[in-house]
């Protein structure tokens, strides 16, 4: 919708399909000669692993712009090398109309960002007493602009939660380096407290997708009554690859600090996501309740 209406706005040419298959995006690409795409990280996930993408000539493509969801940067990366375009990654929410920061189409990059804030946006990092931290220090991201949302339709309270101190409270966390460029590091609410220690999903996340092996995986904590918490990985296997646990298990262990490598790794078809391509941590966090 939202490229829908900037597209209108600047005059550009569209293409709308009723749904998203991917012989269908890579046939449009061909046919119309499409520079720009924005997608889910979902969505780019499929494409780069589909076998007949070499099949279309998908020469005109320029930008491609990932949000709605965390990208991984081996995602971005391998996904720039197949496709020979520049992928753009933007952060942002319903509530601020929507987007917050984005990176610039020929301009710098820095891995791991989502680039630096929209113009009329401020973005203050702020710890759980509505203080502003220093670059580098990770809190809950914060915005403040006119595009901000007045409030949710009748939920005094949530609207009170949400804009307490005239900003923005996204719920997710992050930090800002000393240039602006702003760094998401996971939702609040899926933080992993581990032997007293932050576990950030994503730092697991990123590690595994730079596993041959590994497809899909998303982190989430499991209850554990001498640590706190433990952390348990969800993967999906890449076509045609096989690996063991312990493999992974290993793997981790020799890139992360040891209170933030897995202790568990679990193998699944799937990964549970919303409409637009979210994992689904509360449905992965309900299974590991359950067994």
């Amino acid at each position: 919708m939202i490229a829908g209406i900037t597209g209108q706005v600047l005059g550009t040419r569209g293409v709308l399909l009723k749904w998203f298959t991917t012989d269908e995006v890579l046939a449009a690409i061909e046919r119309y000669g499409v520079t720009s795409i924005p997608m889910v990280p979902t969505m780019a996930l499929f494409l780069l692993q589909d076998p007949r993408a070499d099949q279309f000539d998908t020469s005109s493509l320029k930008t491609v712009l990932l949000s709605a969801a965390p990208v991984p940067l081996e995602l971005k990366e391998a996904f720039a090398r197949k496709f020979d375009c520049e992928v753009l990654e933007a952060y942002g929410q319903t509530e601020a109309s929507p987007a917050i920061a984005i990176e610039r189409e020929g301009q710098e990059k820095r891995p791991g960002s989502c680039g630096r804030a929209i113009a009329g946006v401020e973005i203050s990092i702020q710890d759980d007493e509505g203080r502003s931290a220093p670059a580098g220090q990770v809190g809950e991201i914060c915005a403040r602009s006119p595009g901000i949302m007045k409030g949710y339709f009748r939920l005094d309270d949530a609207t009170a939660e949400a804009l307490a101190g005239d900003w923005l409270h996204t719920g997710d966390m992050g930090y800002l380096d000393a240039d602006g460029y702003l760094y998401v590091t996971d939702r609040k609410k899926d933080l992993i407290i581990r032997g007293g220690f932050n576990v950030y999903p994503r730092d697991v996340e990123e590690v595994l997708y730079t596993h041959p092996a590994v497809a899909e995986a998303g982190v989430v904590g499991r209850p554990d009554q001498a640590m706190g918490e433990e952390v348990v990985a969800f993967v999906v296997k890449a076509s045609g690859t096989e690996v063991t646990e312990e493999e992974l298990l290993d793997y981790c262990r020799q890139r992360l600090a040891k209170y933030k490598a897995p202790k568990e790794i679990r193998f699944v078809g799937f990964l549970p996501k919303s409409p637009i391509g979210k994992v689904l941590k509360k449905d992965l966090r309900a299974v590991v309740a359950a067994t």
